[in-house]
C-alpha cells in the first residue's frame, strides 16, 4: 500500500511539471518548505534564488493564474509557470504579478524583504552603474554552446558578483520566452499602471534600474535580507 501511494504521488507531481493546473498550490512551496542560500554583494545579502512559493507569510495560498485566465483580468495576487516549448520552468521561481509582490500579509519569508528600486540601484552601483552591471549579475554561458542558459551571445557575462541572474520568462498579455532577458520586481510603484522592475538581457552588460511593468505582469523575484 505504501509503494502505491508512493508511486501515485510521483505521478502526480510528473503531471504538474507539464500540465498547467487549475489548482492554486501545484509546483510550489510554503513558506516553511524551504531553506535560502544567499550571497553578499557590498553591504547587501541577496537570495541566490528566484522565489519559489505559493503562500504568503500567513500562510495563506497564493492563487495559480489558471488555464485560459489573463493576467490584465487580475488586481489582486497570483503566480504561475510558463510552459514553453518545451520549457517548463522548473529550476527558475515562479512567475508573480506586482500585486502579490505587494499584498500586506507579506510574499517575503520570515527575514526578508522585497528589494525596493532604492536597493536595486544600490546594487547596481556597487557594481559599477547601470551600464556596465549586468555584466557582473548574469550567469555564464550559452544555449548554443552548451554551457549556459542564455541565448547567445550573453554579452559580457561573467557573474561576477554571485548573484547568477538567469533568463527566466515574463508573462503578459503575451509570452516573453526564456533565454532572452531576466525582469525581477521591486516594491516601488512606478506609477498608477506600472509596477518598478529591473532588466538584464543577453545583447549588452546594461543593467536597467529605472523600468516599468505593467502591474498584472508575471516576473520574477529576488528577496534581500533585511537590515538588522
Amino acid at each position: 500500500m505504501k509503494n502505491f501511494t508512493s508511486l501515485c504521488l510521483s505521478l502526480v507531481y510528473i503531471a504538474s511539471v507539464f500540465f498547467l493546473s487549475c489548482s492554486n498550490d501545484d509546483d510550489g512551496k510554503t513558506q516553511e518548505a524551504i531553506e535560502y542560500e544567499s550571497v553578499f554583494i557590498g553591504e547587501q545579502e541577496w537570495m541566490l534564488e528566484n522565489l519559489d512559493i505559493v503562500t504568503y507569510l500567513n500562510g495563506d495560498t497564493i492563487p495559480r493564474l489558471q488555464e485560459g485566465q489573463n493576467w490584465a483580468e487580475l488586481t489582486t495576487g497570483a503566480w504561475t509557470l510558463v510552459v514553453y516549448d518545451g520549457f517548463d520552468g522548473l529550476g527558475y521561481g515562479k512567475l508573480y504579478n506586482w500585486y502579490a509582490v505587494n499584498d500586506p500579509r507579506g510574499l517575503a519569508p520570515e527575514g526578508w524583504k522585497i528589494p525596493t528600486k532604492e536597493d536595486w540601484v544600490e546594487l547596481s552601483n556597487f557594481l559599477g552603474g547601470d551600464d556596465v552591471a549586468g555584466s557582473k549579475l548574469k550567469s555564464t554561458g550559452t544555449i548554443e554552446a552548451g554551457d549556459g542558459l542564455w541565448y547567445s551571445p550573453n554579452e559580457g557575462a561573467t557573474n561576477d558578483s554571485g548573484f547568477t541572474g538567469l533568463p527566466a520568462p515574463m508573462h503578459d498579455l503575451t509570452i516573453t520566452p526564456p533565454g532572452y532577458q531576466a525582469k525581477w520586481w521591486a516594491s516601488d510603484e512606478y506609477d498608477s499602471e506600472l509596477g518598478s522592475s529591473v532588466w538584464l538581457n543577453n545583447t549588452n552588460i546594461n543593467f536597467l534600474t529605472n523600468w516599468g511593468n505593467a502591474k498584472y505582469t508575471g516576473m520574477s523575484v529576488r528577496c534581500i535580507k533585511e537590515s538588522e
